[in-house]
């Protein structure tokens, strides 16, 4: 019976161990155990017969299905089980295994080992002292003692009770149970802290992460919300189709990162704010303040690495090929695991070489040089990225910049020599219109960030976006002092590949160099001296010329030019230039041309100039009537300056063009409160070729939110002409720019059930829209009447597919039917969704005629 029992204590919890990934909790287990008597019966034999690794295998295969994994050797020493096998050895032995499992203290182990004797006589209700004590107060937990309570009955009512040593077998079979009970609700507690911590991780990084554009349910999290939305107006990442805005960030910035210091637990947060902070300032020249917020940076990175603040940011671990579209093995399958914390020293690298860039701008080369050897003592420990922006080659590039500052020309060379600086630094593969160095998705699947396709990348949040043309820029004159002009060339002209064409997605200019503060021009004129250099003065001419159309009122552009023209022996043009040069004010007679105009408005709307923007904007319209870009800004800057005597300024110089003049006529009727002439003035641009797409999604006119848009899309809408699709519509390109996208999200693959259904729906009806299919479309529409009902835009969409069709009362109808039942909530913070609840209710009114 000893044997039995011991045996017993042994085998249950080991079963009950083996089986936790099936238990949420040991009174799981518990009652498992308790459920099953044959359970009972085979530990029973189990205990009776010989010990044998068969014996046991046979057991555990049978109660414990990972087994099948590890199965029992046979050279298993049965000795080393001293309390199944208790007649084999001493009762020292047995004395010490169960001490230790059960945790008793010396007096303790002494009774026990005094029971085995039979020198002691064992009762439950000895002093709470003595071993019964231990047995029993394993844990101050209600539900805990419940469990090992009905363990002991359990056992009770199997072999019975009356003292002694059958007693004392009993309690410790429910101790060692309690062992195995407490270390399974000890994980289950663990496990349960770490996914609460990892749930409140992740609800914080999608708050962060959202750069603003999701509304913030929780108080709590206004921090993260503040920060994202900063993020959101600073990070090139997020403004594609739009310009940056480093002033507005800032103030962002400082309500985030006070809010932080009061909350250790988003040291995370803190860090990367003052990263973002430093970019903003260094983007606006506020170099000095910058290194300041680098240095609290580097502070918290430090600590955080120490282990003195926590890291609760959220790393998201891809499997291989999980965005790999072209196997369908891989695509989309697999679990994408989420972890705690990703702070690493590259981190503590990526700051110190911010730090170093701000004291390289604030002319401190001196102290750019310590801050690159600290970096790189660092980055000594680290193995190399095999990227073209490895902190490695980042590090020398911006040595060999304060070199370079410090007229070393010689070590700057050797520098960036060995730092091995590729185009890729500032290429733009993808041709996103995203330098690649600042670009998280430059390889891959379209839309899908390379972390997320285990492509690897080195993000450097506190560098500013010319961080990288100012490397080629100073990489390029360095080799040009070296003689090397060729490469001096090769480097400046891929800055050019950034500026020139469109931007695949946006299909807005690139412009890549001006957008991040860089002046074109300077380029334009430098390549002119390599080439003056080379002896190519033709070619150096072209670029002096393309220098002075963007900059015409650089007179050293002109003086170079001048040189060149009298190398080439023109001296009419040497004298022109050179005439120009003695009388400055001659170049305000030059026409500028389309690039110089060009260059200039994103140079405005990146500094959010609106005021000198509508300047421009009209007399680059002027003098290209064709240039349809041209006058889109100057009606976006004129409705975001919102006055009336600019606006009718911009009427009187538009000139004949009847399409034009009616749009500017209608807004400034809009700025004057005039709602009936701006009703006439805007018909009469639709009747002039104004398009409904252009008028709604190009002209920042709040088209759908005017009195009488009921009017225009019952007149005008059409299969052609419709907010749908643009007046230049190529339907295979937009098929093609969807299935990229579509086949790009594994969310779309990988789905099932509801979630499946809901995603399709959505396809099928984006698809639909974009492809200018009406009938596709409010079919969709209709079949998804519950969600199409409870939108304001595809309500609104609806509404446009019956006027399209001529079923205007239909739409009529519709529209009173979604305006009298309220399921629409105006959402103060979604200007487009309320603009279309206002067409809505205008179209309800029925006034379309």
């Amino acid at each position: 019976m000893k044997k039995t029992l011991l045996t017993l204590a042994l085998c249950g919890p080991l079963w009950l161990t083996a089986q936790t990934k099936s238990y949420q909790s040991s009174e799981d287990a518990l009652n498992q155990l308790l459920n099953n008597p044959q359970f009972v019966e085979d530990v029973v034999k189990l205990g009776n017969e010989p010990l044998s690794a068969q014996g046991i295998d046979q057991y555990l295969s049978k109660y414990v299905p990972e087994y099948a994994n590890f199965k029992m050797s046979n050279n298993l020493n049965f000795d080393q089980l001293y309390y199944a096998n208790l007649n084999d050895v001493s009762t020292e032995a047995v004395t010490d295994k169960l001490s230790e499992l059960l945790g008793l203290n010396p007096m303790q182990s002494q009774q026990m080992k005094s029971t085995l004797t039979g020198n002691y006589t064992y009762t439950p209700t000895n002093a709470s002292s003595g071993i019964a004590g231990q047995l029993y107060d394993r844990r101050k937990d209600p539900k805990f003692d419940y469990a090992i309570d009905n363990a002991v009955d359990f056992f009770q009512g199997e072999f019975g009770d009356g003292g002694g040593l059958k007693s004392f077998g009993i309690d410790v079979a429910g101790g060692l149970a309690a062992y195995a009970f407490s270390g399974i609700n000890k994980r289950y507690e663990e496990k349960m802290r770490q996914e609460k911590i990892l749930t409140d991780a992740m609800s914080d990084y999608n708050v962060y992460a959202g750069g603003g554009m999701l509304k913030n349910e929780k108080a709590s999290q206004n921090d993260l919300y503040f920060h994202g939305q900063a993020v959101g107006m600073s990070d090139i990442q997020f403004s594609l189709a739009k310009p940056m805005d480093y002033k507005g960030a800032i103030p962002l910035l400082d309500k985030a990162i006070e809010m932080y210091k009061k909350n250790p637990a988003r040291a995370y947060y803190l860090f990367q704010a003052y990263q973002s902070r430093g970019k903003c300032k260094m983007q606006l020249g506020a170099y000095r303040s910058a290194i300041i917020d680098f240095y609290y940076a580097q502070a918290l990175v430090e600590r955080m690495l120490a282990g003195n603040l926590p890291d609760r940011s959220v790393q998201e671990h891809y499997p291989d090929g999980f965005y790999d579209s072209t196997n369908k093995a891989t695509f989309g399958k697999g679990k994408i695991e989420f972890t705690i914390g990703r702070i690493t020293k590259t981190d503590l690298v990526t700051v110190l070489v911010a730090r170093a860039y701000a004291k390289y701008r604030s002319e401190d080369f001196t102290g750019t040089l310590a801050d690159c050897a600290l970096a790189q003592q660092i980055n000594a420990t680290l193995p190399p990225t095999g990227k073209a922006n490895d902190p490695g080659a980042i590090i020398l590039a911006v040595k060999a910049m304060a070199e370079f500052g410090l007229k070393d020309f010689a070590k700057s060379y050797a520098s960036f020599a060995s730092a091995n600086l590729t185009d890729a630094l500032v290429a733009d593969n993808d041709a996103d219109g995203i330098v690649d160095f600042s670009d998280r998705d430059k390889a891959g699947k379209p839309f899908m960030l390379d972390y997320a396709e285990n492509l690897g990348d080195v993000l450097y949040i506190g560098l500013p976006e010319y961080f990288p043309y100012d490397i080629a820029q100073i990489h390029g004159l360095s080799a040009y002092k070296a003689g090397q002009i060729d490469k001096a060339i090769a480097t400046y002209e891929v800055i050019l590949q950034n500026e020139i064409g469109k931007a695949q997605y946006t299909q807005s200019e690139k412009k890549a160099f001006t957008k991040s503060g860089g002046d074109v021009s300077t380029v334009y004129a430098a390549l002119g001296n390599f080439y003056v250099t080379k002896g190519d003065k033709p070619k150096a001419l072209s670029y002096f010329d393309k220098a002075i159309s963007i900059k015409p009122d650089q007179l050293e552009y002109y003086l170079n030019r001048a040189h060149c023209k009298k190398l080439m022996g023109d001296k009419a043009g040497y004298d022109k230039d050179m005439a120009v040069i003695k009388k400055p004010e001659s170049t305000a007679t030059i026409k500028k041309t389309e690039e110089y105009y060009g260059t200039k408005i994103v140079e405005l709307e990146t500094s959010k100039n609106n005021t000198a923007l509508i300047d421009l904007a009209r007399e680059a319209s002027a003098i290209y009537p064709k240039n349809d870009k041209f006058f889109y800004t100057l009606v976006k800057s004129l409705v975001t300056e919102n006055n009336a005597q600019k606006t009718q300024t911009a009427v009187n110089a538009v000139g004949a063009d009847a399409k034009k003049k009616s749009v500017l006529t209608a807004l400034h009727s809009r700025q004057t409160g005039d709602v009936a002439a701006e009703e006439a003035h805007l018909t009469t641009a639709f009747d002039n070729g104004l398009g409904l797409y252009e008028a709604v999604k190009i002209y920042p006119i709040q088209l759908t939110a005017r009195p009488y848009y009921c009017k225009v899309v019952a007149k005008y809408a059409t299969r052609t002409n419709n907010t749908f699709i643009p007046a230049d519509f190529d339907k295979e390109k937009m098929r093609k720019s969807l299935d990229s996208i579509y086949n790009a999200i594994p969310e779309y693959q990988n789905a099932t059930g509801i979630v499946k259904k809901m995603l399709e729906t959505s396809k099928r009806k984006e698809y639909a829209k974009n492809l200018g299919e009406i009938e596709n479309y409010l079919k969709e529409l209709d079949n998804d009447k519950t969600v199409t009902e409870m939108v304001s835009i595809t309500s609104l969409d609806k509404i446009e597919c019956l006027f399209i069709l001529e079923k205007d009362a239909d739409a009529i109808k519709f529209a009173k039917k979604i305006a009298s039942a309220g399921k629409i909530v105006p959402l103060p913070d979604n200007p487009i969704c309320n603009d279309a609840l206002i067409g809505i209710q205008t179209i309800a009114q029925g006034n379309c005629q």
